[in-house]
């Protein structure tokens, strides 16, 4: 399969703007030690699990605490 690590950096920058919005608009902007946690994140599923989850969670200490596990699979 052909590897685009241009693409899957644009991909990654797009699902760290989503989880962000979706914070914001849920719980208003947030905090910059979740954001620094979040640019760090390299997993595209770890990404993927993190859109999903910043949609469910219950506050932002929830999705800190999912931000803060270890990766799967891993």
């Amino acid at each position: 399969m052909l590897e685009l690590p241009f693409m899957e950096e644009v991909v990654a920058e797009f699902r760290l703007k989503d989880i962000l919005r979706v914070l914001a608009v849920r719980f208003g902007q947030a905090p910059e030690e979740i954001r620094a946690a979040l640019q760090a994140v390299q997993d595209p599923v770890k990404l993927e699990e993190l859109v999903d989850w910043a949609v469910r969670c219950p506050d932002l200490a929830g999705f800190q605490s999912r931000l803060a596990a270890p990766e799967h699979g891993s």
